[in-house]
């Protein structure tokens, strides 16, 4: 299993912004399900802005990182993959 890393193309926002809502409840556990709902657009704006790689494992997006310069704005990886590396520098 070979996770390869790329650019994201703009057909693959909604797949990134799904591992993003997915995902973010496991990481901000503190945030209610109303906040979180309520920063998706704001996500988005900023997905959008940024320079954004996905992680991609047997044709899937399994996570993504969306950097603005040298800033990490955003640093998800799906649950089902989480532990293998995928979000190592």
């Amino acid at each position: 299993m070979t996770t390869q890393i790329r650019e994201m193309k703009n057909e693959e926002l909604d797949v990134v912004l799904k591992i993003w809502k997915d995902e973010n409840p496991n990481v901000h556990s503190f945030l209610d399900d109303e906040f979180l709902e309520s920063s998706i657009n704001k996500a988005e704006e900023i997905i959008k802005r940024s320079k954004v790689f996905v992680a991609e494992n047997e044709d899937k997006i399994v996570g993504f990182t969306a950097l603005s310069g040298n800033f990490v704005e955003y640093l998800f990886v799906s649950s089902d993959f989480q532990k293998q590396g995928i979000g190592k520098a």
